[in-house]
């Protein structure tokens, strides 16, 4: 889920419902972003924090402002999930889906995690919310070692929520869906947290990463994203804001909040005496 951005993942393919993309899609479909931005972080404007793709604006390869918003659909939602065998209301009869809500307890986690519960629950999916440590003294952490129980590691989840820090350069995401990237005993260290294993979306990175043509790279790349909304293996909630401040003394400045730091493009800066150099 880039650029320091909170996403929600599931895809646990031990949970047979979450191997149904209709049940992905629901969920997708399930969540109005601007109810859900507004709440979460009120009094700012949910559209300059929304994030659609798993590329956020800033990098060049980003196809996020292509991609809807809030692409929230009750009425879809319900249908998805009732052409998956579910019922779409938490009451009466039917088959209904419950899920476990994995996250930290962080201030923010929480209140994100029982605003989803309240919004999946009016489509009929109920929601149960399992707060852990980031790192626990004994193991068994958000994000502790496969050797220490790791619950991302162990892939011992149903939903969800942490950040994702890319870098510009979208090459590295792809191991975050490469099925040898799967942790496993043998490969501890593999960040393919939701055991993704899609060979088309695979072939989007990599015929990517083996082209020395641009705009056939771009192409690959929106692609991938667009098929990533289809698919639903990661839902991006919102970006982290990047507040800084800096001289008007140097030119060319361009700020990125990835993990390659604002000095990405140091190279190209210059000195203008005059401190004229401000961001429009």
């Amino acid at each position: 889920m880039n650029s320091s951005t909170w996403s929600s993942t599931w895809r646990h393919r031990g949970n047979p419902a979450l191997q149904n993309v209709n049940v992905r899609q629901a969920l997708y479909y399930g969540i109005d972003k601007q109810a859900y931005l507004s709440a979460e972080f009120p009094g700012v404007n949910w559209k300059q924090i929304a994030l659609t793709s798993f590329l956020p604006s800033v990098s060049p390869w980003s196809n996020n402002n292509q991609l809807p918003a809030n692409p929230y659909n009750l009425a879809k939602a319900k249908s998805l999930l009732a052409a998956a065998g579910y019922a779409t209301s938490t009451g009466g009869s039917g088959k209904h889906l419950d899920l476990t809500f994995t996250t930290t307890n962080s201030a923010t986690r929480i209140r994100s995690a029982q605003l989803l519960q309240r919004i999946w629950e009016q489509i009929g999916i109920s929601i149960k919310i399992r707060y852990v440590p980031a790192y626990g003294s004994n193991g068994n952490g958000l994000f502790d070692s496969f050797q220490d129980g790791g619950i991302l590691a162990r892939h011992s989840f149903d939903i969800t929520e942490f950040a994702f820090s890319t870098n510009v350069d979208p090459d590295n995401t792809l191991f975050n869906f490469d099925p040898t990237q799967i942790a496993s005993a043998t490969n501890p260290a593999g960040p393919n947290y939701t055991q993704v294993k899609d060979a088309k979306l695979v072939k989007f990175f990599t015929d990517a990463r083996t082209t020395l043509d641009n705009a056939k790279r771009k192409a690959d790349y929106a692609a991938a994203q667009t098929y990533m909304t289809q698919q639903e293996y990661y839902i991006s909630l919102y970006n982290r804001p990047n507040i800084i401040a800096f001289k008007g003394t140097i030119g060319n400045f361009k700020p990125n909040s990835t993990e390659v730091g604002n000095e990405w493009n140091s190279w190209q800066w210059w000195y203008d005496p005059t401190g004229s150099q401000k961001m429009s």
